[in-house]
């Protein structure tokens, strides 16, 4: 049963990453056709968690998210914050509903459309940014596997049972671990594409593997609260498309704040180590 269930877990995790790496390898008009069906499907899924009458509500953030996408992609950054602020009035003020409603369905734009402009940030904006997510997804899927794999064979004291019962403190520690190695890994064996130092390849595997610890946290909190297992059905072995990418929800964002606070400061963050 166990071994199954890795199975269909490793064969769903290779589909998704082809499915979505060919469209960003060669960009528009695939990445857009990429975009929308993951918007739609992310929005769905959020809604579903808490409203019966689900298309309003996924209306209000599938189409405020796409024109903060599109806007991003081929005219300017600026405006999503405006088309945000817009979709905030039309939330609050126009769509019918419960507040509770309506704030949770302003969240799950944020929480779907940030992470996007972020991805959308890195391929447009960064130096060899296909390598860098490629990186990010290597130390995001390892983190996952490790903490999965270590997990459940070590088990001991719950990482933090309120939240996440199956998590285990074994398993974080062991995700941190094989996360950073593949993170380090990775640049050492395509030194071609990376300019930095050991030292600044561990520091960023571990800061994007404890972002992505943050963000399965935060997606299991959230299913918590709506007394759900899985978000979806969508993909075997995983439940639908936000369990498979809740760390990277997180994960994308917290890279480009690290970067616009930091890249200064701490210049490895500007990227400039990827030739």
């Amino acid at each position: 049963m166990f071994q199954g269930q890795v199975l269909q877990r490793i064969i769903s995790a290779v589909v998704i990453l082809l499915l979505a790496f060919i469209p960003m390898l060669y960009g528009p008009p695939l990445l857009d056709i990429l975009l929308f069906v993951i918007v739609g499907l992310l929005s769905f899924e959020w809604v579903s968690l808490y409203a019966k009458d689900r298309v309003p509500f996924t209306l209000a953030i599938a189409i405020p998210t796409v024109l903060a996408l599109m806007s991003s992609l081929y005219i300017s950054y600026d405006f999503a914050p405006f088309v945000f602020l817009l979709a905030l009035l039309y939330v609050f003020l126009i769509l019918k509903g419960s507040i509770q409603q309506k704030v949770w369905t302003f969240f799950g734009l944020l929480y779907i459309g940030c992470p996007l402009i972020a991805l959308i940030w890195i391929l447009t904006s960064v130096p060899q940014g296909l390598v860098l997510l490629f990186w990010i997804v290597a130390i995001v899927t390892s983190n996952d596997a490790g903490a999965y794999f270590i997990g459940s064979y070590i088990k001991g004291p719950r990482l933090w049972p309120v939240i996440s019962p199956n998590k285990t403190w074994s398993g974080l520690v062991g995700g941190l671990f094989i996360g950073g190695l593949v993170g380090v890994l990775i640049p050492l064996v395509f030194s071609s594409y990376f300019g930095g130092t050991l030292w600044q390849f561990l520091l960023f595997s571990m800061i994007v593997s404890l972002l992505s610890v943050g963000g399965d946290l935060l997606e299991s909190r959230i299913k918590r609260i709506w007394k759900v297992k899985d978000s979806g059905t969508l993909i075997p072995g995983h439940g639908g498309l936000l369990d498979r990418l809740d760390a990277y929800l997180i994960v994308l964002p917290g890279i480009v704040i690290f970067n616009l606070l930091f890249s200064k400061l701490f210049p490895f963050f500007s990227f400039s180590f990827l030739r």
